[in-house]
């Protein structure tokens, strides 16, 4: 069979039940479940996308923008434990 003769949407869809965002631990999206990325401050920002189906829609640009500073600010925090400049690589200098 040539592939444009294949019927359209029979293209097997990535299984997110048993893919990597499906693993304990693993950053991604599980259907149902919170938004995960490995970063808790990330997340914990990330958790207020759960309030969006409570709100008016003329309320979402707001919260859309309460979330974008807060990852704004959540990731350009300094991780904890890390002080000072990074450590120059081979070849700096």
């Amino acid at each position: 069979m040539d592939k444009n003769d294949e019927e359209p949407g029979t293209d097997a869809a990535p299984d997110t039940e048993t893919g990597p965002a499906a693993r304990e631990g693993t950053p991604g999206r599980i259907p149902g479940g919170p938004v995960l990325t490995g970063d808790p401050r990330v997340d914990a920002v990330l958790a207020g996308l759960d309030r969006v189906p409570d709100l008016p829609v003329a309320e979402h640009a707001a919260l859309y923008a309460g979330l974008h500073d807060g990852l704004l600010a959540a990731l350009n925090e300094e991780p904890p434990g890390i002080k000072g400049s990074p450590v120059p690589g081979p070849g700096a200098g």
